[in-house]
């Protein structure tokens, strides 16, 4: 009877631990903000290898997430190019990598590496360009 008690004591205790673990809150990364960057890449259309000595201006604005899910918008300008795209996005469990889906042209690998920095790597399966933007967080 004292055995029966005791395991009886112990699955109830390990069930209680258990219900506090899963009750913890996940703090995901706050990324709603205005992002700007630079980019190097390779452009399939005209055959051409770039880096951030190009004038390319990159505006990434993330207007809205909810937990792991988010949505915005994309801003690229230069002398002779001006583009802009929206994008929405979800964030990996381990908080380190966010997936993009863009609106018709592809879909992005974006790494955070700190809470003011992140890696976007674009690729473009219409046309097999690639590129990488290093962005930074505004204040």
């Amino acid at each position: 009877m004292r055995r029966t008690l005791l395991i009886a004591g112990l699955l109830l205790c390990s069930c209680f631990g258990l219900s506090l673990v899963c009750a913890e809150s996940i703090e995901y990364p706050d990324l709603v903000g205005t992002w700007t960057g630079i980019s190097s890449g390779y452009n399939a259309e005209d055959d051409m290898f770039y880096n951030e000595t190009l004038d390319m201006t990159y505006t990434m604005i993330i207007a809205e997430q909810q937990g792991r899910v988010l949505k915005g918008k994309m801003e690229v300008s230069e002398e002779f190019y001006q583009g802009n795209f929206t994008f929405s996005g979800i964030i990996d469990h381990e908080m380190t990598t966010i997936f993009f889906a863009e609106k018709g042209t592809g879909m992005d690998i974006v790494h955070i590496v700190s809470p003011t920095e992140i890696e976007f790597i674009g690729l473009d399966l219409e046309n097999g360009s690639s590129m990488a933007v290093q962005f930074i967080k505004e204040e």
